[in-house]
């Protein structure tokens, strides 16, 4: 039944056979779910606008260190930007590794602080959220993003 099956090869054809290890044996249904895979990695989406975004989360006011903030665009083309407040609780956002800024447009807001981290036995540890629910997974932070360079300051508040 290898009617429907593509090898692929590490090695040219003359240094190994394809029936023996060092090959890889794919169905079609996989070999098109990888093909689809590719070319969705490959869109890094250059053409979607960013502006660079960067503030101030302060709770309570004080600077608030080691926060999350997330600024998910409102039905626009392109995905979140994320930052990590600092020590003074300052970030700058980041569309993708390569890329400073968030899209333009209307963005719902997210901060939080309850992360996933490895301790130093390399166990799995939920670090505590200090951010009310508020300011997280029911967010009422929006904020305008425009084309030119924007500076986003938040003070939060546990009351």
């Amino acid at each position: 039944m290898n009617l429907f099956c593509v090898r692929f090869r590490i090695f040219p054809s003359d240094q190994i056979s394809p029936y023996k290890a060092g090959s890889y044996h794919l169905s079609i249904g996989r070999t098109v779910w990888l093909f689809f895979l590719l070319i969705i990695a490959g869109c890094d989406e250059q053409g979607v606008p960013l502006t660079p975004v960067r503030g101030q989360v302060t709770l309570d006011g004080k600077p608030l260190p080691a926060a999350v903030v997330m600024f998910v665009p409102n039905g626009t083309s392109g995905g979140p930007a994320y930052g990590v407040t600092d020590s003074e609780g300052n970030y700058e956002l980041r569309y993708s590794p390569g890329r400073a800024g968030a899209v333009t447009g209307n963005c719902l807001v997210r901060i939080k602080t309850g992360v996933q981290k490895m301790d130093e036995n390399r166990n799995t540890v939920r670090t505590k959220e200090l951010v009310p629910d508020k300011y997280n997974k029911l967010s009422t932070l929006r904020v305008e993003v425009g084309p030119d360079t924007k500076s986003y300051d938040f003070a939060l508040s546990t009351q």
